[in-house]
């Protein structure tokens, strides 16, 4: 008798169908019948499970289709960088006049600190402008995109479950690893072409310009690597995440310390950073290829040992395990503002770590700035300081590059509203807890307050620095409550997000956009001579400039009015809508 209720009897041969397959699977007389295994050479169609790379190029083909829209805005956002840079240096640095004040910046302590080396300081071309202005921001960028790309199909596929319905499949250990490292590459390789084809028409020898091309996407490649091995040592996607978002931002503080020792060459301490081997290839000065081939061979390095890592854990685990909790819960998590202030904890963190490491160096060197920057009247008008009052309106820019920093946390600490949501505890939390406003505003309130944290701890920082460099420490005191001055714009940030998540969920990743404006503004805005409507949809620009400028309360009452119509807004979308609506 089969499961289905049809009788088999001995010596007949059952008819073509499930009853012939039900006949196929029946075990000899005494023995357990063993199921046919989707994927297992007799009884499926995927190849055998047994095979370590089986299946890499089916998973690459998802991975891709998962990553199109990803790839094309990190594209298109660092090739418009490009397309905006390039003239606007040859702007800027044009003639002779400008080569001498270019040279004169570029060999300031603090734009060695952040872009690196001259490396020909009395021998500047374009092209070499542009390989240091636009260089290591790019790194930095590429680096950061690899590393998400590569645990997103990595570490997180395995922390979703959906990693075990892949291995059923039959698909090998590596063959996840394999595509997400395929995935990263393409999406190295397109901003590459996207940096090539946006530096086109400004006279750069074609050689050096496929050179740095190529840089762009090695140092994405390395960092992705890199990412692979933090994959297989944490386990869980956020702490791989940041151990390598750690690793990048250490290298590139080294780099910059070890190019503050040597500003011509760079110093031994330089080499330290992958970051540096890609500058030292010195495009459009003295072309090298083999910083090239030794960034790759590290890359290939890496993949290496986390092929070993990856081969002596269990899938879902990782080499280091997380520390233990508590037996019992701390009351205060069993409210949805506790949870979110636990789940927002090492963000917060980390970020408000960073960015008040970042204070601080800029701080520190105000006096080497502004006297670097008194006498070049071109970089004034980039950076849009006043000639009489310069160390100000630094201090205010500063303050203004800063908060967009804490803008992108904003972001970054809002979205865990519709990771939430994905990862299904927003369901359960409306289901069985206290239901989506109560939900909905605790995660908001307990965002804003980090979110002015973090704002404090930069304007702490950059006062740190400010009262070293200069021993004023009342005007590092004053520093500090300028920067709260910036918390109205980055509210509108959380609001734009919270509108997103509740009106049209699908596209709430849109607010980095709003972001990316910001800086664009903050850093093109004045040399581009955008218009003032343009410049204003920056939140930030809005926003009064202390401490060059005095307070005016207007401003901030309406950013604050646009923050609270804009969470009322999503807010009543999120109460209408369904959960897990996409």
């Amino acid at each position: 008798m089969t499961a289905h209720g049809t009788r088999i009897v001995s010596g007949t041969k059952p008819a073509p169908g499930r009853h012939a397959a039900a006949h196929r699977t029946r075990a000899p007389e005494g023995r357990t019948p063993r199921p046919a295994l989707l994927g297992d050479r007799t009884g499926g169609s995927h190849g055998s499970p047994r095979h370590p790379y089986a299946g890499s190029r089916r998973l690459l083909r998802l991975a891709l289709r998962e990553d199109r829209l990803r790839i094309v805005l990190w594209t298109v956002g660092l090739t418009s960088m490009a397309l905006f840079t390039a003239p606007s240096v040859e702007s800027a640095y044009g003639g002779a006049e400008g080569m001498e004040a270019r040279a004169a910046v570029a060999g300031n302590p603090a734009a060695v600190l952040i872009n690196g080396p001259t490396f020909a300081p009395d021998n500047d071309t374009l092209g070499s402008m542009i390989a240091s202005e636009l260089g290591m921001m790019t790194f930095l960028a590429v680096g950061v995109m690899s590393i998400l790309l590569v645990v997103r199909h990595t570490r997180a596929e395995e922390d979703s479950g959906r990693s075990d319905l892949v291995r059923a499949l039959g698909n090998g250990r590596f063959a996840p690893a394999v595509a997400a490292l395929g995935s990263m590459t393409v999406a190295n390789l397109a901003v590459a072409t996207g940096m090539f084809l946006g530096l086109q028409g400004h006279g750069l020898p074609g050689v050096d310009l496929v050179a740095f091309s190529l840089s762009i996407a090695a140092a994405g490649v390395v960092f992705g690597a890199l990412a692979a091995v933090t994959a297989q040592v944490a386990d869980h996607a956020r702490p791989a995440s940041a151990m390598a978002l750690t690793v990048l931002g250490l290298s590139y503080v080294l780099r910059g310390i070890g190019d503050a020792r040597d500003p011509v060459d760079g110093s031994w301490l330089s080499w330290v950073s992958p970051l540096a081997w890609l500058q030292q290839m010195r495009p459009w000065v003295e072309l090298r290829w083999w910083p090239l081939a030794l960034t790759l061979a590290a890359a290939v390095g890496l993949v290496g040992l986390a092929s070993v890592l990856g081969a002596r854990r269990d899938l879902g685990a990782g080499l280091v395990p997380s520390r233990a909790g508590r037996s019992t819960a701390r009351p205060w998590l069993s409210s949805p503002a506790g949870l979110a202030a636990h789940e927002l904890r090492g963000d917060l963190i980390a970020w408000g770590a960073g960015l008040a490491a970042f204070a601080i160096l800029f701080g520190a060197l105000t006096t080497t700035m502004e006297q670097a920057l008194a006498d070049v009247p071109m970089m004034q008008d980039w950076m849009a300081l006043d000639p009489g009052a310069v160390r100000d309106s630094l201090l205010a820019a500063m303050i203004s590059y800063f908060t967009v920093g804490t803008a992108a946390f904003a972001v970054s600490a809002t979205l865990h509203l519709h990771h939430e949501e994905d990862a299904g505890t927003a369901a359960v939390a409306v289901v069985d807890g206290p239901g989506r406003l109560r939900w909905l505003l605790s995660w908001v309130a307990v965002v804003a307050a980090a979110t002015v944290v973090v704002q404090v701890l930069g304007g702490l920082g950059l006062g740190i620095g400010f009262g070293i460099d200069t021993g004023d420490w009342s005007g590092a005191l004053d520093l500090v409550v300028h920067s709260l001055v910036g918390v109205p714009a980055v509210l509108v940030f959380v609001g734009v997000v919270v509108a997103l998540f509740g009106l049209v969920p699908r596209l709430v990743m849109l607010a980095w956009a709003l972001v990316s404006w910001a800086l664009f503004a903050m850093i093109f805005g004045m040399l581009l001579e955008l218009p003032e409507w343009a410049m204003s949809l920056s939140p930030i620009e809005a926003s009064p400039r202390v401490p060059y400028e005095d307070l005016a309360v207007t401003p901030l009452i309406v950013l604050l009015g646009i923050t609270l119509v804009l969470g009322v807004a999503g807010t009543l979308g999120f109460l209408r809508r369904d959960i897990d609506q996409r």
